[in-house]
């Protein structure tokens, strides 16, 4: 499989004083029942497609055209099952996963039919569904180290490797403090100010897309919009992708990067002073 529909760098900084790497990635097909796994890793800032915004129809739609489907192991003692390319084995499992998909498709339009919200109807589609996940790190040496190893659900070990692989050939751009690592950025946002680049990039990373839930391509007042929304409600996790080079000798609260200072670290200072 072409490792880009596993993970692509589309942000990658290099401190210019400390040598401190800052990478975003998106992970365009993540198994949604992996989320709990990558959530562990606490040292990352990330955000996922939330099922609670898709309509049901829409979530059926995804997991008919691109189901994800385990790479199915052998019982055993321990957490770990057997790796096994029986291809008897592996086709009888598919078989029983197809079914246990098809029947929750049917429970999940029930649900609908009884007059329930999507958010409760879509739960039953999770097991099935991939989303897309943008993380963004400065520390990856142990997360490599424990999903790529041959220990790691082996659906999580294809992503970490994909992750490490296309990290390696990323080149990173030098930044001198005060410059900014801004992922989803593209020529449309050249001419911004940086202050309205921070704006789009964190729209578009609460949305972990370019464009608007509706596929439709999203203005700045659109995401000036959502950006001015998730802060006023405190949903201040899509604003820890971009971050600040900082001065090293200032020893600044860097939370959970190394020399780069988060957008929110700096919002959530000036609301504590205000």
């Amino acid at each position: 499989m072409d490792s880009s529909r596993l993970a692509t760098v589309i942000a990658d900084s290099v401190h210019a004083d400390t040598g401190d790497r800052i990478t975003t990635f998106i992970l365009p097909r993540f198994p949604k029942v992996l989320l709990q796994e990558l959530n562990t890793h606490r040292v990352f800032s990330r955000n996922a497609a939330s099922s609670r915004a898709i309509p049901v129809a829409k979530m059926v739609e995804k997991v008919k055209s691109d189901p994800y489907i385990p790479r199915f192991t052998k019982a055993k003692k321990g957490m770990q099952g057997i790796e096994d390319n029986d291809e008897e084995f592996q086709q009888k499992c598919k078989e029983e996963w197809a079914f246990a998909l098809d029947d929750a498709i049917d429970s999940a339009y029930a649900l609908l039919a009884f007059g329930c919200h999507k958010q409760n109807a879509n739960r039953l589609l999770e097991p099935f569904i991939r989303v897309p996940v943008i993380v963004t790190a400065t520390r990856w040496d142990n997360f490599f180290k424990l999903r790529c190893h041959t220990d790691a659900h082996p659906d999580f070990r294809e992503v970490a490797i994909a992750m490490r692989d296309a990290m390696r050939v990323s080149e990173s751009r030098s930044l001198s403090p005060g410059m900014w690592h801004i992922p989803m950025f593209d020529e449309s946002m050249e001419e911004l100010t940086l202050s309205d680049k921070r704006v789009v990039a964190t729209a578009r990373c609460a949305r972990v897309s370019y464009a608007n839930h509706d596929g439709s391509v999203s203005s700045l007042d659109n995401d000036t919009q959502l950006h001015d929304r998730l802060l006023s409600s405190g949903h201040l996790s899509p604003f820890e992708h971009c971050a600040e080079a900082m001065v090293p000798s200032l020893k600044t609260d860097c939370k959970n990067f190394d020399n780069w200072q988060s957008y929110r670290a700096q919002l959530e200072e000036v609301i504590s002073k205000s």
